[in-house]
Protein backbone atom coordinates (compact mmCIF):
# COMPACT_ATOMS: atom_id res chain seq x y z
CA UNK A 1 0.00 0.00 0.00
CA UNK A 2 2.93 2.55 0.58
CA UNK A 3 4.02 2.80 -3.19
CA UNK A 4 -0.02 3.97 -3.28
CA UNK A 5 0.65 6.65 -0.31
CA UNK A 6 3.53 7.98 -1.59
CA UNK A 7 2.15 8.32 -5.07
CA UNK A 8 2.73 12.55 -5.73
CA UNK A 9 1.94 12.37 -9.51
CA UNK A 10 -1.06 14.25 -10.75
CA UNK A 11 -1.50 13.18 -13.55
CA UNK A 12 -1.65 9.11 -13.05
CA UNK A 13 -5.01 7.49 -13.03
CA UNK A 14 -6.62 7.19 -10.00
CA UNK A 15 -6.52 3.38 -8.99
CA UNK A 16 -9.71 3.28 -7.43
CA UNK A 17 -9.35 -0.69 -6.18
CA UNK A 18 -6.72 0.02 -4.35
CA UNK A 19 -7.75 2.91 -2.84
CA UNK A 20 -10.97 1.74 -2.05
CA UNK A 21 -9.50 -1.69 -0.11
CA UNK A 22 -7.62 1.00 1.75
CA UNK A 23 -10.72 2.84 2.72
CA UNK A 24 -12.86 -0.26 3.50
CA UNK A 25 -10.15 -2.51 5.08
CA UNK A 26 -7.97 -0.25 6.69
CA UNK A 27 -10.06 3.34 7.40
CA UNK A 28 -12.93 1.03 7.97
CA UNK A 29 -14.67 4.24 6.31
CA UNK A 30 -16.67 2.71 3.53
CA UNK A 31 -18.47 6.07 3.29
CA UNK A 32 -16.01 7.64 1.85
CA UNK A 33 -15.71 6.08 -1.42
CA UNK A 34 -17.41 7.94 -3.33
CA UNK A 35 -15.00 10.13 -2.25
CA UNK A 36 -11.77 8.31 -2.84
CA UNK A 37 -10.33 10.54 -5.70
CA UNK A 38 -10.56 13.76 -3.29
CA UNK A 39 -9.07 11.66 -0.52
CA UNK A 40 -5.86 10.57 -3.10
CA UNK A 41 -6.01 14.70 -3.91
CA UNK A 42 -5.63 15.32 -0.14
CA UNK A 43 -2.41 13.13 0.78
CA UNK A 44 -1.03 14.12 -2.52
CA UNK A 45 -0.42 17.79 -0.65
CA UNK A 46 1.30 16.03 2.31
CA UNK A 47 4.84 16.37 2.66
CA UNK A 48 5.74 13.35 5.35
CA UNK A 49 3.83 10.07 6.63
CA UNK A 50 3.40 11.74 9.56
CA UNK A 51 1.13 14.20 8.18
CA UNK A 52 -0.91 10.77 6.43
CA UNK A 53 -0.86 8.95 9.50
CA UNK A 54 -2.90 11.59 10.97
CA UNK A 55 -5.15 12.25 8.38
CA UNK A 56 -5.53 8.03 8.53
CA UNK A 57 -6.13 8.77 12.00
CA UNK A 58 -9.21 11.64 11.98
CA UNK A 59 -10.71 9.54 9.31
CA UNK A 60 -11.31 6.71 11.71
CA UNK A 61 -12.94 8.60 14.12
CA UNK A 62 -14.92 10.69 11.70
CA UNK A 63 -18.92 10.76 12.39
CA UNK A 64 -20.30 10.78 8.97
CA UNK A 65 -24.00 10.24 9.00
CA UNK A 66 -25.54 8.39 6.00
CA UNK A 67 -28.59 8.17 5.43
CA UNK A 68 -29.06 4.94 8.02
CA UNK A 69 -27.61 6.46 10.53
CA UNK A 70 -29.49 9.53 9.91
CA UNK A 71 -32.79 7.57 9.95
CA UNK A 72 -31.46 5.84 13.20
CA UNK A 73 -31.09 9.66 14.59
CA UNK A 74 -34.57 10.38 13.58
CA UNK A 75 -36.27 8.16 15.35
CA UNK A 76 -34.51 8.51 18.56
CA UNK A 77 -35.05 12.24 18.39
CA UNK A 78 -38.90 11.31 17.88
CA UNK A 79 -39.03 9.02 20.52
CA UNK A 80 -37.33 11.63 22.92
CA UNK A 81 -39.59 14.51 21.64
CA UNK A 82 -42.61 12.25 22.87
CA UNK A 83 -40.88 9.75 25.65
CA UNK A 84 -39.72 12.26 27.36
CA UNK A 85 -40.37 15.58 26.47
CA UNK A 86 -43.98 14.13 26.67
CA UNK A 87 -44.84 16.31 24.05
CA UNK A 88 -47.80 15.98 21.62
CA UNK A 89 -48.72 17.73 17.91
CA UNK A 90 -51.82 19.14 18.98
CA UNK A 91 -50.08 22.42 21.35
CA UNK A 92 -46.26 21.85 19.73
CA UNK A 93 -44.59 22.77 16.58
CA UNK A 94 -41.48 22.15 14.98
CA UNK A 95 -39.81 24.21 13.23
CA UNK A 96 -35.50 25.23 11.78
CA UNK A 97 -33.11 27.53 12.96
CA UNK A 98 -33.15 28.93 9.12
CA UNK A 99 -34.04 32.53 8.13
CA UNK A 100 -35.77 31.52 4.39
CA UNK A 101 -36.26 29.11 2.17
CA UNK A 102 -33.48 29.39 0.19
CA UNK A 103 -31.19 29.86 3.16
CA UNK A 104 -30.21 26.04 2.48
CA UNK A 105 -28.76 25.32 5.99
CA UNK A 106 -28.31 21.99 6.81
CA UNK A 107 -31.93 22.46 9.64
CA UNK A 108 -33.51 22.54 6.43
CA UNK A 109 -32.04 18.90 4.91
CA UNK A 110 -32.86 17.47 8.84
CA UNK A 111 -36.82 18.94 8.71
CA UNK A 112 -36.95 17.06 5.28
CA UNK A 113 -35.83 13.81 6.42
CA UNK A 114 -37.74 13.83 9.97
CA UNK A 115 -40.56 14.31 7.98
CA UNK A 116 -40.25 10.53 6.80
CA UNK A 117 -40.31 9.27 10.48
CA UNK A 118 -42.90 11.21 11.84
CA UNK A 119 -46.96 10.78 11.93
CA UNK A 120 -49.05 12.47 9.97
CA UNK A 121 -50.52 14.80 13.17
CA UNK A 122 -46.91 15.91 13.47
CA UNK A 123 -46.16 16.55 9.80
CA UNK A 124 -48.79 19.07 9.76
CA UNK A 125 -46.69 20.81 12.68
CA UNK A 126 -43.38 21.35 10.72
CA UNK A 127 -41.99 24.80 10.20
CA UNK A 128 -39.83 25.78 7.68
CA UNK A 129 -38.30 28.74 8.24
CA UNK A 130 -38.08 31.68 11.14
CA UNK A 131 -40.49 33.97 9.13
CA UNK A 132 -43.28 31.16 9.17
CA UNK A 133 -42.81 30.46 12.79
CA UNK A 134 -43.20 34.13 13.56
CA UNK A 135 -46.50 34.51 11.47
CA UNK A 136 -47.88 31.61 12.64
CA UNK A 137 -47.18 31.90 16.47
CA UNK A 138 -48.88 35.32 16.18
CA UNK A 139 -51.97 33.87 14.92
CA UNK A 140 -52.48 30.69 16.54
CA UNK A 141 -52.64 30.58 20.22
CA UNK A 142 -52.78 27.01 20.92
CA UNK A 143 -49.47 26.67 20.55
CA UNK A 144 -47.63 26.16 23.87
CA UNK A 145 -44.58 24.18 23.15
CA UNK A 146 -41.54 24.78 20.17
CA UNK A 147 -38.54 22.55 19.68
CA UNK A 148 -36.02 24.06 17.47
CA UNK A 149 -34.32 21.75 15.76
CA UNK A 150 -30.64 21.48 13.73
CA UNK A 151 -28.05 19.08 12.87
CA UNK A 152 -25.07 19.94 14.80
CA UNK A 153 -24.53 22.14 17.84
CA UNK A 154 -20.37 22.96 17.94
CA UNK A 155 -19.45 26.05 20.16
CA UNK A 156 -23.30 26.49 20.93
CA UNK A 157 -23.32 30.64 20.63
CA UNK A 158 -25.58 30.41 17.73
CA UNK A 159 -28.42 28.38 19.73
CA UNK A 160 -27.86 30.28 22.48
CA UNK A 161 -27.93 33.54 20.53
CA UNK A 162 -30.93 32.52 18.37
CA UNK A 163 -32.93 31.21 21.25
CA UNK A 164 -32.55 34.46 23.41
CA UNK A 165 -34.24 36.43 20.80
CA UNK A 166 -37.05 34.20 20.01
CA UNK A 167 -37.87 34.15 23.57
CA UNK A 168 -37.72 37.90 24.19
CA UNK A 169 -40.67 38.05 21.37
CA UNK A 170 -42.65 35.13 22.57
CA UNK A 171 -41.39 35.20 26.16
CA UNK A 172 -44.49 33.01 27.58
CA UNK A 173 -43.85 29.43 25.46
CA UNK A 174 -41.71 26.53 26.22
CA UNK A 175 -38.89 25.75 24.58
CA UNK A 176 -37.14 22.80 23.78
CA UNK A 177 -33.89 22.17 21.48
CA UNK A 178 -33.03 18.47 19.59
CA UNK A 179 -29.96 17.96 17.59
CA UNK A 180 -28.27 15.00 16.25
CA UNK A 181 -25.01 15.67 17.28
CA UNK A 182 -22.66 18.37 19.29
CA UNK A 183 -19.63 19.12 20.68
CA UNK A 184 -19.14 18.49 24.61
CA UNK A 185 -17.69 21.90 24.87
CA UNK A 186 -20.88 23.01 24.11
CA UNK A 187 -22.70 21.45 27.09
CA UNK A 188 -22.37 24.11 29.49
CA UNK A 189 -24.00 26.91 27.14
CA UNK A 190 -26.89 24.23 26.44
CA UNK A 191 -27.20 23.73 30.18
CA UNK A 192 -27.12 27.86 31.18
CA UNK A 193 -30.43 28.64 28.51
CA UNK A 194 -32.50 27.00 31.03
CA UNK A 195 -34.64 25.02 28.18
CA UNK A 196 -35.06 21.27 27.68
CA UNK A 197 -32.55 19.42 24.99
CA UNK A 198 -31.45 16.42 23.77
CA UNK A 199 -28.79 15.47 21.58
CA UNK A 200 -28.48 12.07 20.09
CA UNK A 201 -24.69 11.95 19.62
CA UNK A 202 -21.68 13.93 21.75
CA UNK A 203 -18.56 14.62 20.27
CA UNK A 204 -14.83 14.75 21.73
CA UNK A 205 -11.93 17.04 20.24
CA UNK A 206 -10.54 15.68 17.27
CA UNK A 207 -7.04 15.71 18.58
CA UNK A 208 -7.22 16.95 21.80
CA UNK A 209 -9.55 14.70 23.14
CA UNK A 210 -7.69 11.50 22.10
CA UNK A 211 -3.87 12.68 22.66
CA UNK A 212 -1.55 13.65 25.42
CA UNK A 213 1.39 14.80 26.09
CA UNK A 214 4.44 14.59 23.35
CA UNK A 215 1.43 12.99 20.88
CA UNK A 216 -0.56 15.71 21.42
CA UNK A 217 2.38 18.64 20.74
CA UNK A 218 3.17 16.59 17.78
CA UNK A 219 -0.34 16.30 16.56
CA UNK A 220 -1.01 19.92 17.06
CA UNK A 221 2.18 20.79 14.91
CA UNK A 222 1.23 18.51 12.18
CA UNK A 223 -2.23 20.14 11.64
CA UNK A 224 -1.05 23.60 11.61
CA UNK A 225 1.79 22.79 8.90
CA UNK A 226 -1.26 20.62 6.81
CA UNK A 227 -3.61 24.26 7.19
CA UNK A 228 -0.87 26.16 6.38
CA UNK A 229 -1.40 24.59 2.45
CA UNK A 230 -5.26 25.85 2.56
CA UNK A 231 -6.26 28.66 0.82
CA UNK A 232 -6.36 32.08 2.66
CA UNK A 233 -7.99 30.06 5.47
CA UNK A 234 -9.36 32.60 7.84
CA UNK A 235 -7.31 32.42 11.48
CA UNK A 236 -10.84 32.13 12.76
CA UNK A 237 -11.16 28.52 11.29
CA UNK A 238 -8.19 27.41 12.46
CA UNK A 239 -8.85 23.93 13.64
CA UNK A 240 -12.33 24.29 13.14
CA UNK A 241 -14.54 27.43 14.23
CA UNK A 242 -12.82 28.80 17.06
CA UNK A 243 -10.53 25.41 17.44
CA UNK A 244 -13.49 23.03 17.72
CA UNK A 245 -11.79 20.22 16.59
CA UNK A 246 -14.94 18.38 15.12
CA UNK A 247 -14.89 15.23 13.09
CA UNK A 248 -18.83 15.34 11.48
CA UNK A 249 -20.62 15.60 8.47
CA UNK A 250 -24.55 15.15 7.75
CA UNK A 251 -24.30 13.73 4.56
CA UNK A 252 -22.03 15.41 2.66
CA UNK A 253 -22.91 19.03 4.23
CA UNK A 254 -20.22 19.73 6.80
CA UNK A 255 -20.04 22.68 9.33
CA UNK A 256 -16.92 24.52 9.13
CA UNK A 257 -16.62 23.54 12.79
CA UNK A 258 -14.82 20.40 11.23
CA UNK A 259 -10.99 20.63 10.37
CA UNK A 260 -10.96 22.63 7.56
CA UNK A 261 -8.66 20.16 5.95
CA UNK A 262 -11.60 18.11 4.71
CA UNK A 263 -13.87 21.42 3.55
CA UNK A 264 -11.12 23.58 2.19
CA UNK A 265 -9.47 23.87 -0.47
CA UNK A 266 -5.61 24.79 -0.99
CA UNK A 267 -3.69 26.67 -3.07
CA UNK A 268 -3.95 24.30 -5.89
CA UNK A 269 -7.96 25.35 -7.34
CA UNK A 270 -7.86 22.01 -9.14
CA UNK A 271 -8.02 19.78 -6.03
CA UNK A 272 -11.39 19.18 -4.78
CA UNK A 273 -11.60 18.65 -0.64
CA UNK A 274 -14.07 15.47 0.51
CA UNK A 275 -16.79 17.60 2.07
CA UNK A 276 -18.72 20.60 0.66
CA UNK A 277 -19.07 23.19 3.51
CA UNK A 278 -22.39 24.67 4.42
CA UNK A 279 -24.18 26.98 1.80
CA UNK A 280 -23.67 30.81 3.28
CA UNK A 281 -25.34 33.88 2.85
CA UNK A 282 -22.88 35.61 0.65
CA UNK A 283 -22.36 32.57 -2.03
CA UNK A 284 -26.57 33.22 -3.14
CA UNK A 285 -26.13 35.30 -6.16
CA UNK A 286 -27.52 38.61 -6.08
CA UNK A 287 -30.16 39.18 -8.95
CA UNK A 288 -27.57 41.54 -10.69
CA UNK A 289 -25.93 38.35 -11.43
CA UNK A 290 -25.91 36.26 -14.07
CA UNK A 291 -28.08 33.19 -13.39
CA UNK A 292 -28.78 31.78 -16.64
CA UNK A 293 -24.98 30.97 -17.40
CA UNK A 294 -23.92 27.38 -18.36
CA UNK A 295 -22.20 25.97 -15.15
CA UNK A 296 -20.25 22.86 -15.70
CA UNK A 297 -21.65 19.60 -15.72
CA UNK A 298 -25.17 20.96 -16.33
CA UNK A 299 -27.99 18.48 -15.37
CA UNK A 300 -30.78 20.54 -17.07
CA UNK A 301 -32.21 18.17 -18.45
CA UNK A 302 -32.20 15.95 -15.31
CA UNK A 303 -33.54 18.64 -12.78
CA UNK A 304 -36.41 19.31 -14.94
CA UNK A 305 -37.79 15.77 -15.42
CA UNK A 306 -37.19 14.70 -11.86
CA UNK A 307 -38.90 18.08 -10.67
CA UNK A 308 -41.95 17.58 -13.45
CA UNK A 309 -42.07 13.64 -11.63
CA UNK A 310 -41.47 14.24 -8.36
CA UNK A 311 -41.67 17.27 -5.85
CA UNK A 312 -38.20 17.27 -3.94
CA UNK A 313 -37.17 19.37 -1.05
CA UNK A 314 -33.35 21.57 -1.62
CA UNK A 315 -31.14 19.35 0.19
CA UNK A 316 -32.40 16.43 -1.78
CA UNK A 317 -32.15 18.14 -4.98
CA UNK A 318 -28.59 19.24 -4.48
CA UNK A 319 -27.55 15.76 -3.14
CA UNK A 320 -29.01 14.15 -6.14
CA UNK A 321 -27.39 16.02 -9.03
CA UNK A 322 -24.45 16.45 -7.18
CA UNK A 323 -24.18 20.38 -7.27
CA UNK A 324 -22.13 22.71 -5.89
CA UNK A 325 -23.86 24.51 -3.26
CA UNK A 326 -23.81 28.13 -5.44
CA UNK A 327 -25.25 26.02 -8.53
CA UNK A 328 -28.13 24.66 -6.73
CA UNK A 329 -28.83 28.20 -5.88
CA UNK A 330 -28.51 29.63 -9.44
CA UNK A 331 -30.38 26.08 -10.58
CA UNK A 332 -33.05 27.14 -8.25
CA UNK A 333 -33.39 30.72 -8.63
CA UNK A 334 -33.43 30.65 -12.65
CA UNK A 335 -36.04 28.17 -13.02
CA UNK A 336 -38.45 29.59 -9.87
CA UNK A 337 -37.89 32.86 -11.68
CA UNK A 338 -38.89 31.54 -15.43
CA UNK A 339 -42.05 30.38 -13.25
CA UNK A 340 -41.51 26.42 -13.89
CA UNK A 341 -40.98 25.45 -10.33
CA UNK A 342 -42.43 27.34 -7.20
CA UNK A 343 -40.89 26.67 -3.86
CA UNK A 344 -43.64 26.20 -1.36
CA UNK A 345 -42.26 24.63 2.61
CA UNK A 346 -38.56 23.91 1.09
CA UNK A 347 -40.08 22.07 -1.66
CA UNK A 348 -39.50 22.10 -5.25
CA UNK A 349 -42.42 20.89 -7.49
CA UNK A 350 -43.43 22.06 -11.01
CA UNK A 351 -45.97 24.66 -11.81
CA UNK A 352 -48.91 24.12 -14.33
CA UNK A 353 -46.83 27.22 -16.36
CA UNK A 354 -44.23 25.00 -16.08
CA UNK A 355 -45.81 21.67 -17.00
CA UNK A 356 -47.36 23.70 -20.11
CA UNK A 357 -43.87 25.04 -21.39
CA UNK A 358 -42.30 21.22 -20.78
CA UNK A 359 -45.04 19.94 -22.55
CA UNK A 360 -44.66 22.46 -25.53
CA UNK A 361 -40.98 22.30 -25.83
CA UNK A 362 -40.30 18.48 -24.71
CA UNK A 363 -37.96 17.62 -27.82
CA UNK A 364 -35.77 20.25 -27.22
CA UNK A 365 -35.73 19.65 -23.74
CA UNK A 366 -35.49 15.79 -23.71
CA UNK A 367 -32.80 16.02 -26.31
CA UNK A 368 -29.41 15.86 -25.66
CA UNK A 369 -29.01 19.37 -27.24
CA UNK A 370 -28.59 22.13 -23.70
CA UNK A 371 -27.99 24.81 -25.91
CA UNK A 372 -31.58 24.56 -27.66
CA UNK A 373 -32.75 23.96 -24.03
CA UNK A 374 -31.34 26.72 -22.86
CA UNK A 375 -32.75 28.79 -25.84
CA UNK A 376 -35.97 27.48 -24.87
CA UNK A 377 -35.68 28.95 -20.81
CA UNK A 378 -34.61 32.28 -22.69
CA UNK A 379 -37.50 32.65 -24.99
CA UNK A 380 -39.69 31.75 -21.92
CA UNK A 381 -38.61 34.59 -19.89
CA UNK A 382 -38.79 37.25 -22.83
CA UNK A 383 -42.26 36.47 -23.90
CA UNK A 384 -44.57 35.44 -21.43
CA UNK A 385 -47.14 35.14 -23.50
CA UNK A 386 -45.13 32.97 -26.17
CA UNK A 387 -42.98 30.58 -24.17
CA UNK A 388 -43.16 27.88 -26.35
CA UNK A 389 -40.77 26.56 -29.00
CA UNK A 390 -42.94 26.32 -32.10
CA UNK A 391 -42.25 23.08 -34.48
CA UNK A 392 -40.78 26.20 -36.80
CA UNK A 393 -38.47 27.53 -34.03
CA UNK A 394 -37.44 24.26 -33.52
CA UNK A 395 -36.43 23.28 -37.12
CA UNK A 396 -34.39 26.55 -37.24
CA UNK A 397 -32.96 25.74 -33.84
CA UNK A 398 -31.81 22.21 -35.18
CA UNK A 399 -30.47 23.58 -38.56
CA UNK A 400 -28.24 26.47 -36.51
CA UNK A 401 -26.61 23.52 -34.09
CA UNK A 402 -26.58 21.38 -37.54
CA UNK A 403 -28.77 18.71 -35.71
Amino acid sequence: MKEILDNRNPDKNYPEKEYNKLIREELDAPWLCPRGRQLKELLDICDNQNQKDLIFFLIRNFNFFDSIKIEEALQNIYKYIQDEFKLSAQDTVISTVSRDSFDMDSSQSFLADLRNVINADWKKRLITNIDNFKELLSKDSTISNIIFIDDFVGTGEKIEKFIKKIKNIFPKHNYYFCTIASMKQSKNILDSMNIHYFSHQWLDKGISDYFIGQQLTESILTMTELEKKLNDLDNIYHFGYKKSETLYSYGYNTPNNTFPIFWSRNNDENRKPIFTNRLTKSEIPTPKEKIYKEYPDSKDKEILDTIAKNPTDCFHFREKFKLSPENVVESILKYKKMGIFMLQNNMLSITEKGKKWLLKNRYAIYSNNLSMINKAIVNFNRDSEDYSLSPSKLSILKKEKGN
